[in-house]
Order: structure tokens, then sequence, then C-alpha cells
């Protein structure tokens, strides 16, 4: 697994080219997908640390990744955007075992924060994991 590579997943492509750049100018190594049946193939040709996911996408929905996600690897951090937030919506997310869930129209500087510190957890994860490995 790529442990500081984010993945970000959106089928409107000016909203992927957006949020890609923003991540990749605050110093974030970032790949983007347009579907769902995108993501599952590079993440299980790659693996990423974070993958960062559209809810509202033609054909396997976001839910529906974040559950595929969550059954390659249960460590994958997954933050959840969608552009119509309910509290039902983001309450599924999080029982599904979103790492966090956010409007389109928040702030973009607390989405990169979010991601920066998602990118840092997965990578004590990691270092955990593989010290408990060689003990």
């Amino acid at each position: 697994m790529s442990h500081s590579r984010v993945l970000l997943v959106d089928d409107d492509l000016d909203i992927r080219q957006l949020l890609q750049k923003v991540l990749t100018d605050a110093g974030i190594q970032c790949d983007a997908a347009g579907s769902a049946q995108e993501c599952l193939n590079m993440t299980r040709a790659r693996g990423y640390a974070v993958v960062v996911a559209d809810i509202n996408m033609p054909g396997m929905d976001g839910i529906e990744l974040l559950e595929a996600l969550k059954s390659q690897s249960s460590l994958v951090q997954t933050i959840m955007l969608t552009s119509e937030s309910t509290m039902s919506r983001v309450i599924e997310c999080l029982d599904r075992g979103a790492t966090d869930f956010f409007a389109k129209s928040d702030d973009l500087g607390t989405l990169i924060k979010t991601v920066k510190e998602s990118i840092a957890r997965s990578e004590r994860w990691m270092r955990l994991l593989s010290m408990r490995a060689s003990v």
C-alpha cells in the first residue's frame, strides 16, 4: 500500500480536477478516478492510504464504494464528499466506516487538513503493524 498517496473519486470532471489541484498544491500526492469501479481497480493495483470519494455517482454510489473499499482493507481512510448533506447521510457513512464526511461547499482548507491527518494516521498504523510483525 502506498502510505502517502490519496485517491480522489468523483464522476464530475470539473470537481475532480479542482480538488486534485487543491490537494496537489497542498503537497499531497493525489491520483484521480472518475467512477467507483475505476477506484476499485486502482486500489487493487496500487493501494492507497486515503480515498476521498463522492457519494452521488452513477452506477456504484459512494456508499457502496465505501463498503467495497473496507472489504479490501479495513485500514483505508475514507473521506466522503457530497453536494447534498443530510444528517442521515452523514450517520450512514460514518456507521459504514467512513473516516470523515464533507459537503462540497465546505472549506477546502479543512478538507486538506483532514486528508493530511488521515495520511498521518495511516502511516502511524502501518509503522505499528510492521513493528508488531517483526516481533
